[in-house]
């Protein structure tokens, strides 16, 4: 198992360094946020303003870690797999700033247009956030219709999690259009410990949070059905693939609806 992880680990850097680079840097950065909050005090929306800079570095860093595998999977030429992987790893720099740098300044990321300097940050993080879901776009289609090396109960795995990926979007895109994450209820109220998820109201980061994930959630689950040989054959993990997919996104589902409805997660 340890020589497994190891050349799995080796792999991804061979794959393309610098996106692994970048993760590891998101990585770095997240632990530079956590131990901010021990020594600053500042707050923004009763929060510490280390919170979300520190969630976001997290969430990009396993973004540029699942991207480089799945890099490494889609049989992409060298030129082109490197192009691709420097897209998203730009991207994710760009889009890390755009959350650091405000929390620097104790103001807010995100929906802040009360000054030219805060409107032009949220707009390039918004081009950034954007360019990135093009670029999953044309790769959730290529899954579709170009080969994939993987079994292909992971190949379904990777097509349901970009269809819920893409739900979680619109999720996101609500929450741009309206300036605010909440439903029914100002943002900035009671929420739960670590995830700030309001208990007063609908919050669409929930189902923003768990249909981003899907990409890692749903691989790793069809990982650990495949160890522990719970299928006689590559059919019947298929088929639990596709039903653990089709389940994930009903549950996505969900959640937006109970959001949209000014219902609170818990």
């Amino acid at each position: 198992m340890k020589n497994t992880v190891a050349n799995f680990y080796q792999k991804l850097w061979q794959t393309h360094p610098f996106l692994m680079k970048m993760g590891v840097f998101n990585c770095f950065l997240a632990v530079c946020c956590l131990v901010s909050m021990s020594f600053d005090s500042r707050q923004l929306v009763g929060v510490s303003v280390w919170l979300k800079p520190m969630k976001f570095a997290v969430s990009i860093g396993i973004f540029c870690f699942t991207m480089t595998w799945l890099l490494s999977i889609y049989k992409y030429s060298e030129k082109w797999l490197k192009r691709t992987g420097n897209f998203f790893a730009a991207l994710a720099f760009i889009e890390i700033l755009t959350i650091i740098i405000p929390a620097i300044m104790g103001v807010k990321s995100h929906y802040n247009m009360s000054n030219p300097i805060s409107a032009i940050n949220f707009l390039i993080m918004g081009l950034a956030i954007h360019s990135t879901v093009l670029g999953l776009f044309i790769m959730a289609i290529q899954s579709f219709f170009n080969k994939i090396n993987a079994s292909q109960s992971m190949v379904w795995a990777i097509r349901l999690a970009w269809i819920t990926m893409f739900l979680a979007f619109w999720g996101g895109e609500i929450m741009i259009g309206q300036s605010a994450h909440n439903i029914g209820v100002p943002d900035g109220g009671e929420g739960l410990p670590v995830t700030n998820w309001s208990t007063t109201g609908g919050d669409l980061r929930v189902m923003h949070f768990l249909g981003i994930h899907a990409i890692q959630i749903l691989p790793l689950m069809v990982f650990f059905l495949h160890k522990i040989n719970l299928f006689n054959n590559q059919k019947q993990l298929t088929i639990a693939s596709i039903l653990l997919g089709v389940c994930y996104l009903g549950v996505t589902f969900f959640l937006y609806h109970q959001a949209m409805q000014g219902q609170p997660f818990l």
